[in-house]
């Protein structure tokens, strides 16, 4: 799982260019309760055990996002904080098997206010893209 064209060394971020999604081991009520970045890989609260998520249980599993890459390395960004970058394009993988190379800013924000497909208000039963603007459903 990492992409041909990262100039990151392979040591960091676990050997990996993608990040999979929070929203399939965190309930869609645990989701909506974190709001920092720094809860996709922390455990929260604490005291809360990960629920694994099904795929089949997502609702509309065009616009939800289960991978995607973790560097921005389409278009170089300076100091690249990943999901937590409006800047840049990546590409994601959606649960019913499209791959998409989208811009960070079209991603909808999510509870913490970054395009982070991890927290996605609502979880498995909400969408990361289109935008909620244009989501004929």
């Amino acid at each position: 799982m990492f992409c041909p064209e990262d100039l990151t060394p392979e040591e960091k971020y676990e050997s990996t260019s993608y990040a999979y999604s929070t929203a399939f081991y965190h309930s869609p009520q645990q989701i909506d309760a974190m709001d920092d970045k720094s809860d996709t890989w922390s455990s929260f609260p604490p005291e809360t055990p990960s629920i694994s998520q099904r795929s089949f249980d997502v609702v509309k599993p065009y616009g939800k996002i289960i991978i995607g890459e973790w560097n921005s390395n389409h278009l170089r960004i300076d100091d690249d904080e990943g999901w937590w970058c409006r800047e840049g394009s990546r590409n994601y993988l959606f649960v019913d098997g499209q791959v998409r190379y989208i811009a960070a800013e079209d991603i909808r924000p999510a509870q913490d206010g970054w395009p982070n497909p991890n927290l996605t208000i609502g979880g498995i039963r909400d969408i990361d893209w289109p935008t909620l603007a244009f989501d004929a459903n």
